[in-house]
């Protein structure tokens, strides 16, 4: 059996594909994924809850052998018709959301973490109109037209 947590971004992008090929050529194999945060991934890591974390390296915990895997690409998410869109490039800056109000996700995630890194090296504070915990939910709220955000694409 192998403890495993890993962030929603890895989930959701990199872990079907990579266990649909290794599994099978594993058949005894357990594998007990815990969705998580990248806070609680490091400290589940610390803790010896688990026995590897797909997580981001701000939260690893000191001590703990790390190799790179997979890279997010993220994308902004902004509802129908917003005006960005009108004038935007193919590639978006960061700095153009921060003058709106933002959807953002729990603070123990990675994204949440980059995000406000960006906003700091801007020199400006994220203006989070709505937290929430989960992808699904960002975009749900971004298309009811209560904030802009940044998902993995």
């Amino acid at each position: 059996q192998l403890r495993h947590a890993a962030t929603s971004s890895v989930v959701v992008q990199f872990l079907p594909a990579a266990l649909s090929g290794f599994l099978p050529r594993h058949p005894h194999l357990r594998l007990d994924l815990r969705e998580t945060t990248s806070r609680d991934a490091g400290a589940a890591l610390r803790d010896g809850s688990v026995d590897l974390a797909l997580m981001d390296l701000l939260h690893l915990p000191a001590g703990c052998e790390h190799r790179p895997w997979q890279e997010d690409r993220l994308c902004a998410v902004l509802p129908r018709g917003h005006a960005l869109l009108a004038q935007a490039p193919k590639r978006l800056p960061f700095a153009a959301l921060l003058g709106h109000d933002l959807v953002g996700l729990d603070p123990g995630t990675a994204l949440h973490a980059a995000m406000r890194g960006a906003a700091e090296a801007a020199g400006q504070e994220l203006r989070l109109r709505v937290k929430v915990y989960s992808f699904e939910a960002v975009a749900l709220l971004v298309g009811a037209g209560l904030g802009l955000s940044v998902l993995p694409s």
